[in-house]
């Protein structure tokens, strides 16, 4: 496809107290833009095209700003300059922040001609090779391939699965220890009502389902808590973990709520079973003599 001119700079964004490095983006082309960059709207999944009555800047930027639509964003250059440019939108956005200008609003805001200093373009298979053949030309500076970003990004996602694996063991292991020690307290607790209900004539799975019921009861109760309250805490944790340039997505799918049901369910079948054999072992004599 066609080339498109861009200009694109840093400037920090916000007030002094807080601001944040961002990239204002200015095409020279606006309707080739939108073949190289998909503006999605946050609000409305609706896309955006840029205009000249006010900028669009990305998600993660509208959020620690707290600026919306119809908002007002300061941005100051390179030589301390201030500028208010008027938020028109806000797009999605997970890596980094930009604001997105129309060349006739930068000229009025800024109040000079576009300067373009990048050029977006698709370039086919050999890229290594183009990268090589741009680089020996003293004009560029730098290659970067949308390939090798997504690369990156997918690095730093497969960090975090690695650390949510380890949280799910951990999150197990917690579970076998705390469902076994309320069972084994349980029995301990009531080794003579054990001892009693065998002696009339219950067996040992009878006994093990009206002891256990109380804790199988209490996993049912903790697997409906732990869903209502999973939501806003994994909600906290993720956005506790983002930076000030990237966003996480914080939907969790209906298999998450089902697997982990399940691996309580499991553990819980688990400690019933432990349970029978512990009831099987207890000695209806011993017990029933023994003085509380």
């Amino acid at each position: 496809g066609n080339p498109l001119l861009l200009r694109q700079e840093t400037l920090k964004a916000g007030s002094d107290s807080q601001s944040l490095d961002t990239y204002l983006v200015v095409p020279e082309n606006e309707n080739l833009f939108g073949k190289y960059y998909n503006l999605t709207s946050q609000l409305t999944e609706n896309s955006i095209k840029m205009n000249d009555g006010g900028v669009v800047i990305t998600q993660k930027l509208a959020e620690v700003l707290k600026i919306g639509r119809g908002g007002t964003i300061k941005v100051r250059d390179a030589d301390n300059n201030l500028y208010s440019l008027k938020v028109s939108d806000v797009a999605e956005n997970y890596m980094q922040n930009y604001i997105y200008v129309s060349k006739n609003l930068y000229g009025k805001t800024f109040g000079k001609d576009v300067s373009y200093n990048v050029i977006a373009a698709n370039c086919g298979q050999n890229k290594d090779m183009l990268a090589k053949n741009l680089l020996k030309d003293g004009s560029v500076i730098n290659v970067t391939f949308r390939d090798d970003v997504l690369q990156q990004a997918g690095s730093g996602n497969k960090s975090l699965n690695n650390i949510v694996v380890l949280l799910v063991v951990v999150a197990s292991m917690l579970v076998i220890i705390v469902l076994y020690n309320l069972t084994s307290i349980n029995m301990s607790e009531r080794k003579r009502e054990i001892a009693t209900l065998k002696v009339l004539g219950f067996n040992d799975r009878e006994t093990n389902q009206y002891i256990y019921r109380e804790t199988f009861l209490l996993t049912l109760i903790s697997i409906g808590v732990g869903l209502l309250v999973g939501i806003p805490f994994h909600r906290f944790v993720i956005g506790a973990i983002e930076s000030d340039t990237d966003v996480y997505f914080k939907n969790i799918h209906a298999a998450s709520f089902i697997w982990s049901s399940l691996i309580i369910m499991l553990v819980s079948g688990i400690m019933q079973i432990v349970t029978y054999f512990k009831i099987k072992k207890i000695n209806m004599i011993e017990s029933l003599k023994s003085v509380e």
